[in-house]
């Protein structure tokens, strides 16, 4: 920790020392001219020297510039461009303000902003943005950040309606979602049909498929930075909307105008009610189809978004932003003896710093915590399992623009985690007993980071760099190993204060990017990362009764090469079309999968059940893009595969995962009939996946037991959905404060039975098999307003 310290001191004062080698330097920050909102990405064009930069996530730009005049160019997706003429004979200091576009609707789409897919020095990255009309239809009206990026070339869903995700091969315990820099380690409600993410609130996504920036660590297949708003402080404003499922409210403003602001949000859901409603609908009117919700629904979830932003004075400013949410599950239909419930916090305090006209300092206190809880009962009494993840995190990152041609981000973080694996308690008619704990997993990583943006020439930039981490595992009493059959072979005794072990983590990153021209450039990426985290689980959704587990003696890191090569280009024949194609390889160490017959509740040398291995991942990735006022939406193709191979499952021989979908296609359109009026549809194909089924069954001493031949034999039909939905807002003037829009829409149009799940049951013949399908046809209505 003390040579951690040392080399950020030394770097800070080194950087420090360098200020003033090149005092011409314009630099501030762009907002927006209405919210006062930072703008994180905006180009900021000096168009007789062919140079630029873009604005960093608080806003800031720092831009270096000969003495004299110049004319600068400011834009942003979906703001007025502006131009603007500056006398540099100094260092100055220029705070720019935007307008955004007369837009008919601010929605969570994926664009491409001119030629950001070629100038871009970034592979396997996709940037979300509030800017334009791409409505996607979803699940009962409620748009989705994470069902959104389903529809990426390279992002596969985990299940029908789900927000779970696979990034080019990897399980979804290996993607990072980040929420105003906080993990959220399970990002779903109602058993992930909903994310815990309000779209209202967000400011700001990016998507990194594999390609990570060196100050990103953690897990090994992708990162989803999303920022979320931090509120009006020009003017009060309050939206909101009424869905079938779920409503909606924020309310935002400032605390002193120009200085500072809030925003707070509330989203509730009243699935269950709802269900049990269509239910006694369906008795009503005799409505077989809707007699499938079933009475006997108890489910519910609600979410807490503020945020609180300060401006201290015109180099510092302090934001505090908080996240709660509850999810509450009972269905007698699918468990009439069990419910879940369970429940993400976080929280992020962070204090950004203005050196001077070339250095941007961050430094964050993150918190996070998730809890998950199942009450089930037994014939003569009940149970409840818990468990809990905490996470703690101080960080400091700068943004250093060298020169011209160097931008600089470096920065430290330590870490801490602290892993209740499982507590049992008994419960009866009268009290409740502690029945069994499992030991408290403690652990600490410290991490320093370092990378260059290098403009070499106008056809070359590298973007290198190197992340080093520490990560050491504390003890708890006895660690035991084992040996190949999971018989115990030696136990030490470890005190609190005592690292039972350590692991080093070196990860090098490199992007190239070779500009043709203008329109066309090729790129090249090589990612090494690692995770020190699992999630145990036997399904293909992350759901609250998975287990989180971390590294330790016998649990080794997973381990990550990354290689990426792309072609892009801008069609310039063909207006407003951008193409490009990615090919990955990628290789992946210490992957983990259950050996048959594994118990895993409350298992204390959990490490026993579990066997590791190899995987190796390809793929070749296509995607068409069209971006114009009337017509807009994208296509994209993947083909893929993953294998795994370890030893001690599956007879040793190599085998698909579940989440081994080869072909995926999403096709994404939009249309605006008229000025209030836009059609939009979405048609998502992709593999079956893999399972493991029983090849039959036998009986001994009156019980009967399913046996098993080849880990994930089976394969799954194909899925396919088409979706369509209708948008009209109502007519608006320039003096009308209240805007209001009604969304229409069809899930699943024709009806495709997808498989959710599948069941199986003995039979005299062998083994039959019971498909549940969650989504028919299914029609929403959903009602927002803003004033």
């Amino acid at each position: 920790m003390r040579h951690l310290l040392l080399v950020t001191f030394l770097c800070n004062f080194f950087f420090l020392q360098s200020f003033g080698q090149n005092p011409l330097t314009i630099y501030g920050k762009i907002t927006d001219s209405e919210t006062g909102e930072f703008l994180i990405g905006a180009t900021i064009y000096c168009s007789e020297l062919k140079i630029g930069i873009t604005s960093n996530n608080y806003g800031f730009y720092s831009l270096k510039l000969p003495k004299g005049n110049h004319r600068l160019l400011i834009s942003f997706i979906g703001y007025n461009s502006i131009e603007q003429e500056v006398l540099l004979t100094e260092n100055k200091e220029i705070n720019f303000s935007i307008r955004q576009k007369e837009l008919i609707l601010d929605e969570v789409v994926i664009t491409a902003n001119s030629n950001e897919i070629i100038n871009l020095n970034k592979t396997s990255y996709h940037k979300l943005d509030l800017v334009k009309i791409k409505n996607v239809p979803s699940v009962a009206g409620v748009s989705d950040i994470l069902k959104t990026i389903q529809l990426l070339p390279g992002i596969q869903t985990t299940n029908e309606g789900t927000v779970g995700f696979n990034v080019r091969g990897g399980s979804f315990d290996q993607n990072l979602i980040l929420l105003d820099e906080a993990p959220l380690y399970n990002p779903s409600h109602a058993l992930g049909f909903f994310s815990t993410i309000n779209s209202e609130m967000i400011k700001d996504v990016s998507v990194y498929k594999g390609d990570f920036q060196a100050k990103y660590g953690g897990r090994v297949s992708s990162v989803v930075d999303i920022r979320l708003r931090e509120g009006n402080n020009q003017q009060y404003k309050v939206q909101g909307e009424v869905g079938i499922l779920a409503s909606n409210l924020i309310i935002e403003g400032p605390i002193q105008k120009e200085k500072s602001s809030f925003i707070i949000s509330g989203r509730y859901s009243y699935a269950g009610w709802m269900a049990n409603l269509l239910d006694e609908v369906g008795d009503l009117f005799y409505i077989p189809s809707l007699n499938n919700f079933k009475s006997g629904n108890d489910v519910y979830f609600y979410d807490l978004n503020a945020k609180l932003n300060f401006n201290l004075n015109s180099k510092n400013r302090l934001f505090i932003s908080g996240y709660n949410g509850l999810d509450y599950f009972y269905s007698s239909n699918i468990d009439d003896r069990s419910t879940l419930q369970w429940g993400n916090s976080t929280g992020t305090i962070r204090w950004s710093h203005q050196a001077n006209s070339q250095v941007f300092m961050n430094t964050s206190l993150i918190y996070s915590n998730y809890n998950y809880k199942n009450n089930f009962e037994n014939i003569s009494f009940g149970q409840r399992w818990s468990s809990k993840i905490q996470n703690v995190n101080l960080k400091h990152d700068i943004d250093y623009y060298y020169s011209t041609d160097h931008h600089l981000s470096l920065g430290l973080a330590i870490e801490y985690f602290k892993i209740n694996p499982g507590d049992l308690t008994i419960l009866d008619t009268i009290t409740e007993s502690k029945g069994n704990s499992l030991p408290i997993e403690n652990s600490i990583q410290a991490t320093i980071y370092i990378s260059d943006n290098w403009d070499i020439n106008d056809k070359f930039n590298v973007n290198y760099g190197l992340r080093v981490s520490a990560y050491g595992v504390l003890g708890n009493g006895y660690a035991f190993t084992f040996n190949e059959d999971g018989t115990r072979e030696d136990s030490t005794f470890f005190k609190s204060s005592e690292f039972e072990k350590m692991y080093y983590f070196l990860e090098p990153r490199l992007n190239i990017q070779y500009k043709v021209n203008p329109e066309l450039s090729f790129k090249f990426s090589y990612t090494r990362a690692n995770q020190s985290l699992h999630q145990l689980s036997n399904t293909s959704i992350s759901l609250p009764t998975d287990m989180w587990v971390p590294i330790d003696i016998n649990i080794k890191p997973v381990k990550s090469n990354s290689f990426s090569l792309g072609y892009y280009q801008k069609l310039s024949k063909i207006r407003n079309i951008d193409f490009s194609i990615e090919a990955y390889y990628k290789e992946l160490d210490n992957i983990i999968d259950y050996i048959d017959n594994a118990d895993l509740l409350m298992n204390e040398n959990v490490s026993t059940q579990i066997k590791s291995g190899k995987a190796n991942a390809y793929g070749i990735e296509f995607l068409l893009q069209k971006n114009s006022n009337k017509f807009n939406g994208w296509i994209s193709y993947t083909y893929s595969s993953v294998k795994y191979n370890i030893e001690g499952i599956n007879n040793d021989e190599s085998y698909y995962p579940r989440h081994e979908k080869p072909h995926n296609l999403s096709v994404v359109l939009n249309y605006n009939l008229k000025p209030r009026l836009i059609l939009n549809t979405v048609f998502k194909y992709n593999s079956g996946g893999y399972i493991t089924v029983p090849e039959g069954t036998f009986y001994y001493n009156g019980a009967t037991f399913n046996y098993y031949t080849e880990r994930n034999g089976y394969e799954l039909s194909a899925y396919h959905r088409l979706d369509i939905g209708i948008k009209y807002l109502t007519k608006r003037s320039q003096n009308r404060k209240y805007k209001s829009e009604w969304e229409l829409g069809i899930y699943n149009v024709y009806g495709r039975k997808n498989t959710f799940s599948m069941y199986t049951k003995p039979t005299l013949e062998g083994v039959s098999f019971y498909k549940m399908y969650v989504f028919g046809v299914t029609p929403y209505i959903t009602y927002k307003f803003k004033f």
